[in-house]
């Protein structure tokens, strides 16, 4: 994962809302049909407020 990103993230979130690598838990790596594919995320991000998912769109969108 890109760290300038990720710092990004953090700055926007704070540390406790962007998870990456062993702090990504098993929840995140499926969803809930049957028998749908396991694929664990590379980072799971925790917004609050509409404004951050906003700010989060907008960086990952200018990150490409």
């Amino acid at each position: 994962m890109n760290t300038e990103l990720m710092e990004s993230l953090r700055s926007i979130l704070g540390d406790k809302y962007v998870l990456e690598g062993e702090a990504v838990g098993a929840d995140y790596g499926h969803d809930e049909l049957a028998g749908g594919v396991a694929h664990m995320p590379a980072a799971v991000v925790q917004a609050g407020s509409t404004e951050e998912v906003s700010a989060v769109l907008r960086l990952c969108s200018a990150a490409g």
